[in-house]
């Protein structure tokens, strides 16, 4: 049996790691430009090698929705519909199942997370190279879910420390309910100050709003004490309104000298080796390599042609009937691919910017039963979107504040820049409201205007 490979993704490039039980060492990082010095790796490696990947990047988002509970074939539909507008690659992503709470929402609906990365470009060049070579991908797992999964925390937030930054991973009913990587405090620094404090009890506050609930999240770091600044006391915790709790590495069966620093990747690296592969998204497959249930279809129909050949040698009577037989199951089979073109087709793309906007203005035109100037709110709220070409629209709400109008745009892969023009485009229609950056990535931009002057003010 081939000996496994250790892969690490993050927003510095690729490690590869070697294993040997309980001993993890990373014997070489790669940086984003060294795609073909991967590739040449790659092609020293056995035949059919296992590959197991970790992937730790800051790019990821979680959504919870209560969606009508079906079952079959209409929920994978509105699975992947949901996945398709949530992501922008569905591969990258997945949906849980979240426990019922019948009191809220009744027995006909279910809650789903959704969760995945929101900028795969950064991981899509390493994982390109593995899918040309030929090697096995056991796994590819997100560290947000080896933490939720196996650090034994139920219920609260687990701060982390890596190379690539700080995570802090909101974890609920043994799920991450929220991952967020602060790349200002790398293992490295981190353990200089307590400056990261700060970060901690602001995500704490955000996390509370997630639960839904008031009761501040317990906070687990991952490190030993010993590795912590001596100005991390509880005392300084205090200060900000943390109670902090100590998960030492070294618990969890590493060895001694690995857990001392404040890295956690030996840690995640043991815990990948373990980990089922159900935790991680979907495996990509190989180009020119059947899939399983591509495999699957192919040895079923080697077996019906083999059984049909044998059976005509026994009985040439029986060849006929046996041919009529094949021909219906290849019918049948003709018909079922038909199906799942016919649903795949009916799954629409998400909304076009323009459209969104459009329709937003007509829905809240005809909400509140006033001639408002439509034309006239899609053309501002368009033409000041034309000012930040980075910026995505992700949601537009509109609500009456007589006598006039608020405007609430959500953006996402905003930049400064981008949130800076769109404002100062939006003040020919009123007093601008900015929230640059929120935990969840999104930026906020409000505005609030009389209905009269959007007829007289042109954009």
């Amino acid at each position: 049996m081939s000996r496994r490979q250790f892969l690490r993704i993050d927003s510095l490039g690729l490690e590869i790691w070697q294993t040997n039980g309980h001993d993890h060492r990373c014997v070489e990082r790669l940086s984003p430009p060294q795609i073909a010095d991967f590739a040449r790796w790659l092609v020293a490696r056995p035949r059919g090698a296992r590959i197991r990947i970790l992937i730790d990047v800051g790019e990821e988002a979680y959504e919870t929705e209560v969606l009508p509970r079906v079952r079959g074939a209409d929920r994978r539909a509105l699975i992947a519909r949901r996945l398709a507008q949530w992501f922008p690659q569905p591969l990258w992503a997945r949906a849980d199942a979240l426990p019922d709470r019948p009191r809220e929402h009744g027995g006909a609906t279910e809650r789903v997370l959704f969760s995945g990365l929101t900028r795969p470009e950064r991981i899509e060049p390493w994982i390109d190279a593995l899918r040309s070579a030929d090697v096995r991908i056991e796994c590819i797992i997100p560290a947000s879910a080896l933490l939720a999964a196996c650090s034994g925390l139920a219920d609260g937030l687990l701060v982390s420390f890596s190379q690539a930054g700080m995570r802090l991973t909101l974890v609920e009913e043994g799920r991450a309910r929220l991952s967020r990587l602060v790349e200002d405090y790398p293992a490295t620094t981190a353990g200089q100050n307590t400056d990261w404090l700060s970060e901690i009890a602001r995500t704490v506050r955000y996390a509370s709003t997630v639960v839904g609930g008031t009761v501040q999240p317990v906070v687990g770091i991952l490190a030993a004490a010993a590795a912590l600044p001596s100005t991390c006391t509880l005392s300084s915790a205090a200060e900000h309104g943390l109670e902090l709790h100590w998960l030492d590495p070294a618990s969890f069966g590493i060895f001694t000298g690995e857990g001392k620093g404040l890295d956690c990747s030996h840690l995640l690296l043991h815990w990948l080796n373990k980990a089922s592969p159900r935790l991680g998204w979907q495996t990509p497959a190989s180009p020119g390599r059947m899939s399983r249930p591509q495999r699957l279809f192919v040895g079923v129909s080697a077996s019906i042609c083999v059984a049909g050949m044998a059976a005509a040698a026994l009985n040439w009577q029986d060849a006929a009937r046996l041919t009529q037989e094949h021909a219906a199951q290849e019918a049948a089979l003709s018909a079922k691919r038909e199906l799942l073109a016919s649903i795949d087709a009916s799954i629409p793309p998400l909304p076009a910017t323009p459209d969104l906007i459009r329709s937003s203005a007509e829905q809240f035109e005809q909400a509140t039963r006033l001639r408002a100037p439509t034309q006239a709110l899609f053309e501002h709220v368009s033409r000041a979107l034309e000012e930040g070409p980075a910026a995505r629209l992700h949601s537009l709400a509109w609500e009456l504040e007589a006598p006039g109008v608020a405007i609430t745009l959500t953006l996402t892969q905003a930049t400064r820049q981008d949130i800076e023009a769109i404002a100062r485009r939006l003040e020919h229609l009123g007093p601008v409201a900015v929230e640059p950056s929120r935990p969840d990535g999104r930026s906020v931009i409000s505005v609030r205007t009389a209905l009269d002057r959007l007829g007289s003010e042109r954009p």
